[in-house]
């Protein structure tokens, strides 16, 4: 994948998603095979670094395949969500700016779409941002976007032989509001068209040298250097890198990325561009599964569990569970709690190959009904690229560990593994 496509994919939008310290931690140590850094960073390490970071969470966020294909293509969807992909021909143009949607994934908890944007005129730049997605009349919550802050031509970052500068694709992943839809489902999707206020500067100070860059680094800085000038727009000089000065003076100050540095130097002024198409529900819901449908509540020796939700698809794994002890009162939750803690699906005691950024996880206390307690445990996980034979839903272990906590006394191993035996599903 070039970098100016894989840049737009990591313009993510995950301010939907809940993504505990425990989880940066991992990803920031990983990054780095080493505990975080204590020494201050210069401007030119600190953008490397984010780079860096930025291609390993797209490496996590695309592990489900569903990311590869959205910028991509369906040549890179795993054979799971091959089966679940609907090939949509829509299309609509509006001021010398095209947009297609390609293709559609749905599983009754997200909606995934493919796209492709084209600006007819390049000596215009434009900006598209995602206004509204609705799917049979309710709002879908975006959770990703690749069409933000991103402007065609694409001007800036590294060019491979034959890449379209004119032309982006991408994607957008979104939460469904309700339950699942079945039938023939419409989908409006909804951009705005930004244009430019003023003429376009590049304010980065990481195009210039800094005291401690190494050789790499200083490569790297002129490299960006030379595409920045080969893009044709004034370069701001090392000692007028405040983006606020220029935007005073009816400049667009943009990183040498190019994304915007001031929002208020630049305005919407050609509209809307909408789209509009029909899915069917009933066939991307066919690859869902829900191993657990016929087992509502399992009686254990400690408890009852209640199993609200179990869902495993190409897009979306979702446990939702009540563990509810049998005098029902809030102290004995709190021993569940303690007992089983975080609960997560598992294959003959291995996780599951999700990605391990984005999810939201959730163990609470709640007080069920009339003074009937529980230990309510929900977590949504992203999709699988192939399905195990059986899932079991096992307790105490963390997304991001490779094995069972330590320290579980006699007792409390003997209900955990009675657990895991009566919350063992085969997938059919």
């Amino acid at each position: 994948m070039h970098e100016d496509t894989f840049r737009q994919a990591l313009k993510l939008g995950l301010d939907g998603v809940r993504f505990p310290e425990e989880g940066r931690r991992h990803v920031l140590e990983r990054i780095k095979g080493e505990q975080p850094m204590k020494k201050k960073l210069s401007t030119g390490l600190i953008l490397a670094f984010a780079l860096l970071t930025l291609a390993l969470t797209a490496f996590a966020v695309s592990q489900t395949g569903l990311l590869n294909y959205l910028v991509g293509g369906s040549e890179k969807a795993s054979p799971e969500l091959k089966d679940s992909l609907q090939v949509i021909d829509a299309a609509a143009e509006h001021d010398q700016i095209r947009l297609s949607i390609t293709g559609a994934v749905y599983d009754g908890e997200k909606l995934a779409l493919s796209w492709e944007a084209e600006n007819l005129k390049p000596e215009n730049p434009v900006m598209l941002s995602l206004a509204s997605v609705t799917a049979a009349g309710e709002p879908v919550r975006p959770i990703f976007s690749s069409l933000d802050e991103s402007w065609l031509p694409l001007l800036f970052g590294l060019q491979e032989e034959g890449f379209d500068r004119l032309k982006a694709s991408g994607g957008m992943i979104g939460l469904m509001p309700s339950e699942a839809i079945s039938g023939q489902m419409p989908v409006e999707v909804r951009l705005i068209i930004w244009r430019p206020a003023g003429p376009m500067v590049i304010v980065d100070e990481g195009l210039y040298p800094q005291e401690n860059d190494d050789q790499d680094m200083r490569a790297y800085r002129v490299e960006k250097m030379a595409l920045a000038e080969a893009s044709g727009l004034e370069i701001a000089p090392q000692d007028q890198l405040d983006p606020g000065s220029w935007a005073k003076k009816g400049y667009v100050p943009l990183d040498a990325d190019g994304s915007l540095l001031a929002g208020e130097a630049f305005t919407q002024d050609t509209g809307a561009l909408s789209l509009r198409f029909t899915l069917d529900a009933d066939r991307a819901l066919a690859v869902v599964h829900s191993p657990a449908e016929d087992q509502q509540e399992i009686t254990l020796e400690d408890c009852t569990v209640r199993i609200n939700r179990l869902r495993l698809t190409p897009i979306t794994t979702r446990v939702d569970i009540d563990l509810i002890p049998h005098d029902g009162t809030a102290e004995s939750a709190l021993i569940l709690q303690e007992r089983y803690g975080s609960i997560i699906p598992t294959e003959k005691g291995e996780k599951l190959d999700f990605a391990d950024m984005e999810f939201e996880d959730s163990r609470v206390r709640r007080e069920i009904s009339g003074g009937t307690w529980s230990y309510h445990v929900a977590a949504l996980y992203p999709g699988l690229d192939s399905f195990p034979e059986e899932v079991t839903l096992s307790p105490r272990f963390s997304i991001f560990a490779d094995a069972r906590d330590e320290g579980i006394n006699e007792e409390d191993m003997r209900l955990i593994e009675a657990f895991e035996k009566a919350l063992t599903f085969r997938i059919k």
